[in-house]
């Protein structure tokens, strides 16, 4: 019997401490998607251009132009003043050797694409002061560059996400599979379209290619927020999961362990408490399902108050396993 509470005494421990992991990585998510990905910090929101600023075709006659954003740009206009880079998302203590190695690529391409953006911008100004051919020649080598290298930061990030995805768990299959179908989708996209922009010699061309990205960019951020709100979700719901598990082995437990008519009674009382609290987590996280499942955007509204009414529902169910384990033994 002392080997079965120790057992269990144990489970509750590291309960404990993946719903204190989970907490703060749900909070991050949260910051991050209401910052549009860390437009702030030089994130993948800083690969787009803001609503003003967008991607038009080039005309004969117009200057150069490419869709991207600057540095500082704001994909909303109340950014989270402690909003965190996008990739620390994908910070955990166990991470494998292709996630670290597509967070290190990730980290490198959205430098590179900073720089890159930085000197197209610089040739495009030039063009269009001085409109001459070798101006013109630079300003559209400037903007392949940009383009490539923006494709890879897209490419990169939704890999990361994708490999995030694969190994969450607490994620419905079905929910799953289409979030990674979406993001393998727009993997593929985002390769046509490097490829198509390297082989791009001409001033037409590079316009051809700034409206086709205006067209496969249109879906990513659905993509993306939706498989990123999944990996949120799937951590609460595998804390439930692993919680309901551990409250039926301390009833059988209890179930084991004599005691008197008093304790019994309050058991009984405490139970009733607990089925109340997961029955009522069930129906939180069943709801957060749904309407991921069926949101346009990816995301949910008010994700930050349901999600954190679940994170909460996941703290007391534990708390109260704690009790059912230390004081009605």
């Amino acid at each position: 019997m002392k080997s079965a509470y120790v057992r269990l005494a144990l489970h509750l421990t590291l309960l404990v401490v993946l719903v204190g992991s989970s907490g703060q990585s749900f909070d991050v998510v949260v910051r991050s998607l209401s910052n549009t990905m860390g437009a702030s910090n030089g994130g993948v929101a800083q690969v787009f251009a803001q609503a003003e600023d967008r991607p038009t075709p080039i005309e004969t006659n117009s200057e150069l132009q490419l869709p991207a954003a600057t540095p500082d740009a704001q994909a909303s206009p109340t950014p989270d003043p402690t909003s965190v880079p996008v990739n620390t998302i994908f910070i955990k203590p166990q991470q494998s050797e292709q996630i670290k190695s597509l967070v290190k690529l990730y980290q490198d391409q959205v430098e590179k694409y900073t720089k890159s953006e930085r000197e197209y911008r610089t040739a495009k100004a030039q063009f269009a002061k001085l409109s001459t051919l070798q101006s013109l020649e630079e300003a559209i080598v400037k903007t392949k560059q940009a383009m490539v290298d923006r494709d890879d930061v897209l490419i990169t990030y939704c890999e990361l996400v994708r490999a995030h995805l694969q190994d969450a768990q607490g994620v419905e299959i079905t929910l799953k599979t289409q979030a990674d179908t979406e993001l393998e989708t727009q993997i593929l996209e985002l390769k046509a379209h490097r490829e198509k922009v390297t082989t791009t010699t001409d001033r037409e061309g590079v316009s051809e290619r700034a409206q086709e990205f205006v067209v496969i960019s249109e879906p990513f951020f659905t993509r993306a927020n939706r498989a990123v709100t999944l990996i949120s979700l799937g951590s609460l719901q595998s804390i439930y999961d692993r919680s309901v598990l551990v409250y039926a082995e301390i009833k059988i437990y209890h179930g084991e362990t004599p005691t008197s008519a008093i304790r019994q009674e309050e058991r009984l009382r405490a139970y009733k408490q607990v089925d109340n609290s997961i029955e009522n987590l069930r129906q939180l996280l069943e709801e957060q399902r749904l309407q991921v499942s069926q949101s346009k955007t990816g995301t949910t509204s008010n994700m930050r108050d349901k999600f954190s009414a679940i994170y909460a529902g996941d703290s007391k169910l534990l708390e109260y396993l704690r009790e059912l384990l230390l004081e009605l033994t």
